[in-house]
């Protein structure tokens, strides 16, 4: 078992942890640290969503420093599941919900690529897709922030948001690993009214987006 002090905060996590992740926590931080910490001075209440939640650490950091009334993960990857789920309870961060299948522009099956870890191979399968507005359409409260991180799929995530992005406010961070990718994503966040506010964060770069 690893333990290391935040803020004040004991934070614990199991030995099967994914290894690039734990280093971070075994040096007394969190992995994005400055990206995270910016989250949680500005956001407001709401539902926070990680969308690429296989570090497990971005999913941890919502429920237990930002303003958030549930935490709603996304990871397809069903081998992260059980360590997913032991680091929550060894947290009590008991607002997060993991859901173990990928968000797509429609609804059906798709072939998802895995990081495996940061150096090594991805791997790809079809695996089973929903869309976010379908997610949430059953659910009750505000979207506050969104951080999407799919290896290339952003585009495919935002349009099967399209109708909680349209209606609602909340602060977007999305990973793009080239400027293409960022065009992409910046040109069809525009036509929502959303705009990027000039803020960029880690060494794959993420953007905030926020809506006009």
């Amino acid at each position: 078992m690893g333990l290391f002090y935040y803020q004040g905060r004991a934070i614990r996590f199991p030995p099967t942890s994914h290894a690039y992740f734990k280093g971070f926590w075994e040096r007394g931080g969190f992995y994005e640290q400055e990206l995270l910490e910016h989250i949680a001075r500005v956001s407001e209440a709401g539902i926070f969503i990680d969308v690429g939640a296989n570090t497990e650490n971005h999913s941890l950091y919502f429920a237990l420093f930002c303003p958030s009334t549930q935490v709603l993960s996304f990871e397809p990857n069903r081998e992260h599941k059980n360590s997913f789920e032991e680091l929550m309870r060894l947290n009590d961060a008991t607002n997060v919900a993991l859901h173990c299948f990928a968000l797509s522009g429609k609804e059906g099956h798709a072939e998802v690529t895995y990081v495996i870890n940061k150096s090594g191979p991805n791997r790809t399968s079809l695996d089973e897709c929903h869309t976010l507005d379908r997610v949430l359409s059953g659910l009750d409260g505000r979207v506050a922030v969104m951080k999407i991180d799919v290896e290339g799929h952003e585009l495919e995530v935002l349009h099967g948001a399209q109708e909680t992005l349209k209606s609602g406010d909340a602060n977007l961070y999305i990973e793009c690993i080239g400027e293409a990718e960022f065009e992409g994503v910046s040109s069809y966040l525009k036509s929502l009214g959303y705009e990027y506010s000039g803020l960029r964060f880690n060494a794959t770069p993420t953007y905030e987006f926020v809506k006009r």
